[in-house]
């Protein structure tokens, strides 16, 4: 579900008053590793405002990693921290997901 504005799931509707996602992003990429196809890292920090008022929607940090074994599995571990401000509650949420292609 976290397609955009963090994976803390805070914006899956648009608030009234509309956002703005300021963000960096740092990725890194190793290729293979051992018995591992391939091993990824990214990390986000997103800073989050309304378009139309001086209401701070808060910040979330995001961090995941993301392996690939023998071209069929991927495993990953993902974590979100929202720092809520004038908008929502504060949240942290952690996900580890086993995918296997058939």
């Amino acid at each position: 579900m976290h397609k955009f504005q963090g994976w803390a799931d805070k914006f899956l509707t648009r608030p009234a008053d509309g956002i703005k996602d300021i963000y960096v992003t740092a990725k890194y990429d190793s290729g293979k590793i051992g018995f591992l196809d391939s091993l990824s890292a990214l990390a986000v920090y997103h800073d989050y405002s309304a378009e139309d008022s001086s209401r701070n929607l808060g910040n979330e940090i995001n961090a995941g990693v993301f392996a690939k074994l023998h071209k069929r599995f991927k495993v990953s571990l993902e974590y979100a921290d929202f720092d809520a401000e004038d908008f929502s509650t504060d949240a942290e949420k952690i996900w580890l997901t086993l995918g296997m292609k058939l």
